[in-house]
């Protein structure tokens, strides 16, 4: 399983602080503007990066990236630019083009401290843009040692202090789900889902937990569980 956290920024001095990498998402009209509110020595490369950025509205051109040498901890600037225009693979909210683009940018493979600079085309995008993120960090691994970085730190732009704790808990919820999803049926039977959704929602307040295993499956009329679960 790989490690890294995931926590929101309340506004871009909070999401640079410590960083040491800076990955900014969203169109490249959106990716320009926000050059221009970036510190002095990253505004000066994002701006340059963003100009070699081209494409149709439709097909985002590839990822931009740059070494900064004297931007104080950031030490790694990349555009990922996302398309324009909405079409049949592409929704408005473009969160699973976040994910791809944070994924062939090579988020999960950064180290130390990594900053998502998301921008959401309108403020509703926001939690489709954070989950988009989130999923771009799985935390299934095969992989017996794992890299990556240790903290993600993640700031969806035109969004309020309230954000925070929700765009938290549903990161958590989709990576947890995710997980479960990624790991093949040998590792997780249906003993291990149910201590897996046990442990998920049992601590939530008002929540009543209710187990049907074995014999009980068909006498409540799910037959078909009953019959494919290997326990």
């Amino acid at each position: 399983m790989a490690h890294t956290e995931i926590t929101y920024a309340a506004d871009l001095a909070s999401l640079l602080d410590g960083a040491d990498s800076l990955y900014c998402v969203g169109s490249v009209p959106s990716l320009m503007k926000a050059a221009l509110a970036l510190p002095a020595p990253l505004a000066e490369a994002a701006g340059v990066l963003c100009e070699g950025l081209s494409g149709s509205a439709f097909k985002p051109s590839p990822t931009s990236t740059a070494i900064i040498g004297s931007a104080g901890s950031v030490k790694k600037l990349v555009m990922v630019p996302l398309a324009e225009s909405v079409s049949r693979y592409v929704s408005p909210a473009q969160s699973y083009a976040t994910t791809d683009g944070l994924t062939a940018a090579g988020l999960a493979g950064a180290t130390g401290t990594a900053a998502v600079l998301v921008l959401a085309e309108k403020a509703e995008f926001a939690p489709a843009a954070a989950l988009g993120t989130a999923r771009a960090l799985p935390t299934y691994s095969r992989k017996t040692s794992t890299s990556g970085p240790a903290v993600v730190k993640v700031l969806v732009m035109g969004t309020t202090p309230d954000f925070l704790a929700l765009g938290q808990e549903m990161a958590s919820a989709l990576r947890r789900a995710q997980a479960l999803a990624d790991a093949p049926a040998e590792e997780v039977n249906t003993s291990q889902f149910e201590s897996a959704a046990i442990a998920a929602v049992g601590s939530v307040p008002g929540v009543t937990i209710t187990s049907i295993v074995g014999e009980e499956l068909l006498e409540n009329g799910l037959n078909a569980i009953c019959e494919h679960s290997p326990d």
